[in-house]
């Protein structure tokens, strides 16, 4: 009966479920990403689906993702009813519920937390991704990249911390399901679409070095200040057409500083000619390898090949979406599957 709730709390949205629902078992399920504004291509649906699968059956977390078409007269109230229909007893473990709710047209989102969670996911932590990550890519107009980077950034924190052991178990009669965990900020969708996120510091600190190693050195001091200039003299000219008109957050800023300063001791450097690659042992799977230019000025950071070329999947592993690359000299001695993910070093 519970469940049959959800099913009609949903279908009353008139939502577009295409490419946003699992295949349909025996007994109806209710969908893990509904888009009513149709703010999603079907490529991002499939991602974002995906991503939610992964959640479940790794951990046992289920995330619902809502993207309303129409203002809510009040978010947190609605947040509430769908996560109090998410929390069927023949549904998952309502306790180990993840709610994204997103109000496009009220300008405001909301995160909603299962109380099960309120470990991983503390209130610093959610204002912390809905402000430095989320936001930024709303400004712009990108939801659906916004909503996966989002998603990228739960899924990196459940494995830092391990789901099973930080996950509270409180047992007892159970009280609302989401504990007031979460937050609701306002979110100017698309207000800033074409600006530049402001960070900025002058192209000078940042200049390309002799080795690529000491140019990477120099990346992560971009990473720590948080700069967003996407102009810097440290990348190619490439990379700079490709920043202009990609979205850097300051969520983004910190994880990839964080992986990167945890494996750098580990850094190998190749050079065939201008180019060059620092590559970290196959099992890193979360820390890919850096591409390079050479210049007369020294190497530069070539992120563009690095966006085409490298993937991550649901667990934010990396792999090559293709192994005929100029880059892939640094990896003769590596062995890769039929996904092009690295299995091990000779």
């Amino acid at each position: 009966m519970a469940l049959c709730l959800l099913c009609t709390l949903l279908a009353s949205l008139a939502l577009p479920l295409a490419g946003c629902r699992r295949p349909e078992p025996s007994a109806p399920q209710p969908a893990a990403c509904v888009d009513q504004a149709n703010l999603l291509n079907p490529q991002a649906e499939k991602r974002i689906q995906a991503q939610s699968e992964s959640l479940a059956e790794n951990y046992g977390i289920r995330l619902t993702t809502v993207i309303l078409a129409e203002p809510a007269e009040d978010l947190d109230r609605k947040a509430v009813e769908l996560f109090d229909a998410l929390a069927a007893p023949d549904a998952s473990d309502p306790a180990r519920q993840l709610l994204l709710l997103i109000d496009p047209a009220g300008r405001e989102v909301r995160l909603e937390i299962g109380y099960a969670l309120e470990a991983l996911f503390t209130d610093l932590f959610v204002a912390r991704v809905e402000k430095e990550q989320m936001l930024p890519f709303f400004e712009q107009g990108l939801v659906g990249a916004g909503v996966e980077a989002t998603v990228e950034l739960l899924v990196g924190q459940i494995e830092r911390e391990g789901a099973a052991g930080s996950a509270t178990d409180q047992g007892g009669p159970l009280r609302h399901p989401s504990g007031g965990g979460g937050a609701r900020i306002a979110a100017e969708i698309g207000g800033k679409a074409g600006l530049p996120i402001p960070k900025e510091k002058a192209a000078r600190d940042y200049a390309p070095q002799p080795t690529p190693l000491e140019t990477l050195r120099v990346y992560l001091e971009v990473l720590h200040a948080r700069c967003k200039d996407p102009d810097l003299a440290l990348y190619s000219l490439e990379s700079r057409d490709f920043f202009r008109s990609w979205v850097v957050t300051d969520g983004q800023q910190a994880n990839e500083e964080r992986n990167l300063r945890a494996v750098l001791g580990q850094a190998e450097s190749f050079v065939n000619g201008n180019l060059a690659v620092i590559r970290f042992p196959a099992d890193e799977r979360r820390t890919p390898p850096y591409f390079f230019q050479g210049s007369e000025a020294g190497w530069l950071l070539d992120f563009r090949p690095m966006h085409e070329l490298i993937r991550f999947n649901n667990r934010n592993q990396w792999h090559f979406s293709r192994l005929d690359h100029p880059y892939i000299f640094a990896f003769a001695d590596w062995r890769f599957d039929r996904h092009g993910f690295p299995l091990t070093e000779k």
